[in-house]
């Protein structure tokens, strides 16, 4: 599962900077920006641990993560964050009681979207805010499924 791989890799012997969880359907379109580097810049100056995006090219997906793009800076808040997710979902039904960021009774049953998504926008949001930070996915990852059809109105139809 994602959380596990990105603990790994910030864990990891090469001492990663950055991890990136991108799609493996994703592209980077705008070659002459270093987005990457700007992100992570971002990230260092605003003192961020996890760089999210959101679905807000969807009508209704302004508050939503869109998992296809998530950049980690190696922190020991970042290394906790995604061994508990871990945890959580290895628990099962009933959720982890204490997390190591703070957290307390937190469940994560799906996915890392589903399970990231709750913890900034439910009951423990406040502990996990100067951390994590939702950013536009109409300005960093907007989904392949305004090409065709995304099953539920955009908010840019161009």
């Amino acid at each position: 599962n994602g959380e596990n791989r990105s603990y790994e890799y910030l864990i990891s012997p090469q001492n990663f900077t950055h991890v990136l969880m991108l799609d493996a359907d994703a592209a980077l379109v705008k070659h002459s920006l270093d987005i990457l580097g700007n992100i992570a810049k971002d990230m260092e100056k605003r003192n961020l641990d996890v760089f999210l995006t959101s679905e807000d090219w969807l009508l209704n997906g302004e508050n939503r993560i869109n998992g296809g793009f998530l950049m980690t800076r190696n922190s020991e808040w970042s290394q906790h964050l995604f061994q508990d997710t871990f945890r959580a979902h290895v628990v099962g039904p009933g959720g982890l009681r204490r997390w190591r960021i703070g957290i307390e009774h937190q469940e994560c049953s799906s996915n890392e979207q589903i399970c990231l998504n709750d913890i900034m926008s439910g009951s423990n949001k406040e502990l996990v805010k100067g951390h994590m930070s939702l950013e536009s996915g109409v300005i960093y990852n907007r989904g392949g499924c305004t090409v065709k059809h995304c099953g539920e109105p955009i908010t840019d139809p161009k």
